[in-house]
C-alpha cells in the first residue's frame, strides 16, 4: 500500500514542470504553490507559519494537485527565483497567502482572488444586514 501511495505522488508531480504554478483543493479554498526540484514545492501556509519549500507530499497531503490557471510572466527559473526569495517569510491570510505569493512569483503582482471574493461576500452580507434589520 506504502509503495502504491508513494508511485502516485510521484505520478502526479511528474506531470507539472518545473516553476509551473498548481493547485490543492484544502476545505473550501484552493491551496496554490510552485513546483521547484526534486520533489519540492514553494508554498505559503498557516501550517508552517510562512513560505517554505517542502515536499510534494506534505503539499498535497495526497489528495489531487491540478495546474493554476496562472499565465507566468517570468521565466521557471525566475519564478522559482523570485518565490525562493520569499522564503522565511511569514504567513498572513489577508496580505500574504499561498495566493499572494504565487501570483507574485509568476505574474510580479501579489494579489488573491479568493481574499478579494470573501471580502466581497462579506461587505455583501454585511449591507443586507444592515438595510434588513429593523
Amino acid at each position: 500500500m506504502q509503495i502504491i501511495y508513494k508511485e502516485r505522488i510521484h505520478n502526479m508531480y511528474t506531470k507539472f514542470k518545473y516553476g509551473q504554478a498548481i493547485v490543492v483543493r484544502k476545505g473550501p479554498f484552493d491551496h496554490l504553490g510552485l513546483k521547484t526540484s526534486l520533489g519540492m514545492v514553494i508554498d505559503a501556509s498557516p501550517e508552517t507559519g510562512g513560505v517554505t519549500e517542502r515536499s510534494f507530499q506534505e503539499f498535497s497531503g495526497g489528495k489531487p494537485v491540478r495546474s493554476a490557471d496562472i499565465e507566468p510572466a517570468f521565466s521557471p527559473t525566475e519564478t522559482v527565483a523570485r518565490a525562493r526569495a520569499k522564503i522565511g517569510k511569514p504567513y498572513n491570510p489577508f496580505t500574504a497567502n499561498c495566493e499572494h505569493l504565487v501570483r507574485w512569483a509568476t505574474e510580479g503582482s501579489a494579489r488573491s482572488k479568493q481574499v478579494k471574493a470573501g471580502l466581497t461576500l462579506a461587505a455583501g452580507v454585511g449591507l443586507f444586514w444592515l438595510f434588513t434589520r429593523e
